[in-house]
């Protein structure tokens, strides 16, 4: 079984980093370097994870099969989540609009034996219809 992991996300505050290590999301401690708790319920593995700009307690995990979920960071509890047709492999966050995400949908963009790119798509996702407090 190969195991496959996210680029390591630093909390704002710089005190823990997180990584995702399949489908569950590890926090460690930037101190002692030991694992402080898990976030698990991706059903897929975990391609991106982020911070909500305005809420650091607001964690976004996005998926392999094409997943989104909003998580309570602190509580390690869902808030919502959304079903996309694609894997989601980045997701940024613009600190201007809190109601928009711009979502890097599609093939992951890598080599390939071939040497050519494989694309992905940039979608934005409108959400207003998301509410939620932490």
């Amino acid at each position: 079984m190969e195991l496959s992991f996210s680029r390591p996300l630093f909390h704002p505050s710089n005190d823990v980093v997180l990584v995702a290590c399949g489908s569950i999301i590890q926090c460690i401690s930037v101190k002692t370097g030991e694992s402080l708790f898990s976030i698990k319920g991706n059903t897929t593995r975990v391609n991106i994870c982020c911070f909500d700009k305005k809420n650091a307690n607001v964690l976004l995990s996005g998926c392999q099969d094409g997943q989104i979920i909003f998580w309570n960071y602190l509580k390690q509890e869902k808030i919502d989540s959304f079903q996309l047709q694609e894997p989601v492999y980045d997701i940024i966050v613009p600190s201007v609009d809190k109601s928009e995400l711009i979502l890097v949908l599609g093939k992951n963009i890598e080599n390939n034996m071939d040497g050519k790119h494989e694309s992905s798509e940039r979608k934005r996702m409108h959400l207003e219809n998301v509410f939620f407090t932490i």
